[in-house]
Formats: C-alpha cells, structure tokens, sequence
C-alpha cells in the first residue's frame, strides 16, 4: 500500500503524502533521499508519542479520503508503529526500556543466526561491496546519512544467506528502533565503538570464521542496545 508508505512514525511521528505520485517520505527504503524529480510534498508535521491520530484530521490535510488513511494505519500497526486501541483509536506507538530490549534480542539472535549462514557464501565482490559501503558509513554525519548507511552495511552482510523470510523480520524489527534512532540519537553516540566493531565484523567474514562473526555481531548489537537505553532513560 503506498499510501502507508508515505507515512513514517518516529518520536516525533512524522508524515507526507504527495497525491499525485504517493511519494515515498521517510520510509526505511527512501527514508534519507527523496526522489528529485518527484514533485514538493507537504511540509511534515510532528507528534509526540501516544498522540492520538485521527483518520479525519489527516485525510482533510492530506486531500484523500478516509480509506487510504486507514489501511494505512492497519500497515502500520502491523509493521509496530502505532497502537490501534479497538473503540477508542489509533495512537503512535511508545517504546519502554522493556520494549528496546526484547527488540535487541530479537534482533541479536535472527541476526547472529542469518550471518552464520551468510559467512562461508561470501565472495570477493560482495566483501568488497561491504567494505564500500562501510567507508561511506564512516563518513555519514547526518542520522538519516548514518541509520541509512548502517541498514546497508547490515544488509549486505546477511544477503548471501539468501533467507527472504528472515531478513523480512529483521527489518521490521530495525524500523521499529530505527524510529527511536532517529529522534534520540545521532552518529557521533558511538562512532568509534560502531567504526572498530564494523571492522572487525568484516575481518571475521573475511576469514571466514562464522563463530567469531555471530560474536562479534551480537556484543555489537549489546553495545547499540546499551546506548539506546541510556538515551531513553536521558529523555
């Protein structure tokens, strides 16, 4: 549904639609870098988390009716971006302390488990395009430059597992606190732990050491998690 796609929750939530094309806005595959012949789109608008949404209020500023909008939120709450509360409405979605954590061991055992598989697949082209994508990674200076960046990086690490089903779960399991990323975070929160722990993910591909890899890549995502929490108990 592209008029889902138009709409991305963060903390603060924040949506755009453009009619005439239902250009994308930041959603995770476009969240960074809009399309440049695609046509002005209405100025977003940020709500706080638990913030009621009202399918009225948005199809009026969007100029569509109500349909769009709620098979939009139905995608959404899907994807875990909103609350639909049955008689009462539709609220952006909060995450607790609880919520980040079961997330990150969500994420630490689909991830460690899909790298093990992808290791001994790789070749010499797909190292190399990790390693591009990597130095591009240690120039982001933006949130967006970075959280699209590091998606990538991931990506790319766990593609020669060839394991659609999974990776389709890690991903919505990433944009959930990717959205908690991109209002509370910024690049600079660990660079030189994220810098060393991407090197030495790749040293361990390279060599081909599976073990060492998933290791490696599960204190990585222990650390991440570390930081995101202390962020949530700063807010």
């Amino acid at each position: 549904m592209l008029f889902a796609r138009s709409i991305f929750i963060a903390e603060p939530f924040v949506y755009a639609y453009n009619p005439a094309r239902a250009h994308l806005l930041a959603h995770p595959d476009n969240l960074f870098g809009s399309d440049p012949a695609a046509a002005p789109v209405p100025r977003p608008r940020a709500l706080v988390a638990r913030e009621p949404l009202r399918q009225e209020e948005i199809a009026a500023e969007l100029g569509v009716s109500r349909v769009p909008v709620r098979e939009a939120f139905f995608q959404l709450q899907a994807e875990g971006l909103v609350q639909v509360v049955p008689n009462k409405g539709v609220y952006v979605r909060s995450l607790s302390a609880d919520n980040l954590s079961e997330l990150f061991r969500l994420r630490r055992l689909l991830e460690a488990d899909v790298l093990g598989d992808a290791v001994p697949l790789h070749t010499t082209l797909t190292l190399n395009r990790i390693e591009t994508i990597r130095a591009a990674l240690d120039k982001a200076r933006t949130v967006g430059d970075w959280l699209a960046g590091d998606r990538e990086f991931h990506e790319a690490l766990y593609a020669p597992a060839e394991r659609p089903e999974t990776l389709a779960i890690i991903r919505r399991l990433r944009f959930i606190v990717d959205r908690f990323y991109f209002s509370r975070l910024k690049p600079s929160t660990r660079a030189q732990g994220w810098h060393e722990e991407h090197h030495a993910l790749i040293r361990a591909v390279r060599r081909r050491d599976a073990k060492a890899a998933a290791k490696l890549l599960s204190a990585h995502l222990e650390e991440t998690e570390r930081s995101a929490l202390a962020a949530l108990a700063a807010a």
